[in-house]
């Protein structure tokens, strides 16, 4: 463990992937940190993405689910997998991608028993089967023109020959994917066996009507972070000692930092997908020119696999669309077929599944504010993408 950052105390907010994963490499560091969530591992509030996300991450409860009596097993419906949407030109977001992308690969090829570690951790390597339907700007000429064929293991772009009915390229390579029911559980043990603490409370919000995309005014973020110094000072409380001094807060708190900075660049991203019995034999993608894909996600360590899926900005309806959940079970039937062990030849299905993802205009977010020490990674991307592991580099310096 390191000493660079001994002797500080950083407040992080949010207990999602990105919150419970920045703690981790601060406490690794050095520092001392406490973690201050409304919603923690286990909760399945709509607005608490990570354990409904779903598709791209480029990224890195036990205890509190066995504390409940509760099971993980029923938070198994998210799927993720490693998918970079950089350009060619998103030089920054590229090294991070690249670099989580490693991170996450070296983490379950060091291990003894991969099937051991992803049963502890939802982190998978699977092989990885990746379609485009025609011709794409991400691959100018051909798959291993993208630029991030080069940094893929085992990478290899399909011949003609290989290529399925509708197909107009394909590539294969290494992927890892992560079943966020158990990352989650899985961080947060990590957090606090470094010694974290976690103080589940809400911090203040300026209200916003959710339905709608209403711009949100006013400066918020003095007042949610006195209330978080408040919660500090009462969990430390001692008669002999003074309370921590706080040297750095980190919000990571998603989409909600739309109501708590306020910040009205950022913007739900609608996902919904559908969990099936079954394993699949591959992780299996397409993609289309006008944006929209299909993706099987395998969970091996239950038997399930995810199929998506949608990304609808703006979207915050919270219920099942019923006509959407037709076009994703029809659309996957010819990327695993071999699930299809349903009366009439259909998947059987288990959960359909509605979460939000956080997009922001103008991209991530991630700097210092000098008038009051607040380090900021609320957002995944305009394209909906996270970038947790690679992204704490930057923020620790």
């Amino acid at each position: 463990m390191s000493s660079q950052l001994k002797g500080m105390h950083i407040v992080v907010i949010g207990a999602g992937v990105i919150g419970l994963q920045t703690a981790i490499t601060l406490l690794e560091a050095g520092a001392a940190v406490t973690i201050i969530a409304k919603h923690v591992p286990g909760d399945k509030a709509k607005d608490y993405t990570s354990p409904w996300y779903s598709y791209t991450v480029s990224f890195e409860l036990r205890s509190r689910l066995h504390l409940r009596g509760e099971s993980t097993a029923d938070m198994s419906r998210a799927g993720a997998q490693w998918r970079t949407h950089a350009t060619a030109e998103d030089k920054e977001i590229q090294e991070w991608d690249i670099e989580s992308y490693n991170i996450w690969l070296d983490m379950v090829e060091k291990e003894k028993s991969q099937a051991s570690f992803a049963t502890k951790s939802g982190v998978e390597k699977f092989h990885s089967i990746f379609y485009w339907t025609g011709p794409d700007t991400e691959i100018p000429s051909g798959p291993h023109s993208a630029w991030w064929a080069p940094h893929m293991r085992n990478f290899r772009e399909l011949p003609t020959s290989e290529l399925p009915p509708g197909a107009h390229a394909g590539a294969t390579y290494d992927a890892v994917t992560i079943d966020t029911g158990v990352y989650l559980p899985y961080l947060l043990s990590r957090a606090r066996s470094l010694g974290a603490t976690l103080i589940e409370a809400a911090l203040p919000m300026i209200t916003t009507t959710t339905t709608t995309d209403s711009a949100v005014s006013g400066s918020n973020l003095p007042h949610a972070l006195a209330t978080a110094t408040r919660l500090l000072a009462a969990y430390h409380h001692s008669p002999t000692s003074p309370p921590p001094t706080i040297s750095a807060f980190v919000n990571a708190t998603g989409i909600a930092a739309r109501s708590l900075v306020p910040d009205p660049s950022v913007f739900p991203i609608r996902g919904q997908t559908v969990l099936v019995r079954g394993l699949p034999r591959a992780l299996t993608t397409v993609w289309r020119p006008d944006g929209t894909l299909s993706y099987v996600i395998p969970r091996a360590t239950s038997g399930t696999a995810v199929l998506g899926g949608t990304k609808e900005a703006g979207d915050w309806r919270a219920e099942e669309d019923a006509a959407t959940t037709r076009g994703i079970l029809e659309r996957c039937k010819a990327l695993a077929p071999e699930l299809l062990t349903a009366k009439e030849g259909g998947f059987e299905l288990l959960a359909v599944n509605v979460g939000f993802r956080p997009g922001r205009i103008g991209g991530p977010r991630v700097e210092v504010e000098e008038w009051i020490l607040s380090l900021r990674i609320f957002s995944k991307v305009k394209k909906s993408r996270t970038i947790p592991w690679s992204k704490m580099t930057p923020l620790q310096k």
